[in-house]
């Protein structure tokens, strides 16, 4: 039996409230799966959603629609399990 997904996304959306009751989508209906050892890159330009969906996938945002699985739980299970690790680009 092959392994599951190290990450499984299934409908992942996340809509942002931009005030005075605007809402900017950034994610709609993404499915992803990353199978151990692939190696996947996000591309495209500023704004698109590309570090929205890793901090879904991280856990350091919620999605308002969809499930975000990584290595079999949900995402934030393994989070405080420490299943993965995050490096940003500039501190946070």
């Amino acid at each position: 039996m092959p392994d599951p997904s190290v990450v499984q996304l299934s409908g992942v959306a996340k809509v942002f409230a931009t005030g005075e009751g605007r809402r900017t989508t950034a994610l709609e209906s993404i499915n992803l799966d990353i199978a151990r050892g692939e190696f996947v890159s996000l591309i495209g330009p500023s704004g698109c959603g590309k570090s929205t969906l890793l901090r879904i996938i991280g856990d350091l945002t919620s999605p308002t629609g969809g499930t975000a699985v990584v290595n079999g739980k949900p995402a934030a299970q393994a989070r405080r399990d420490r299943d993965y690790g995050m490096v940003f680009q500039a501190p946070v």
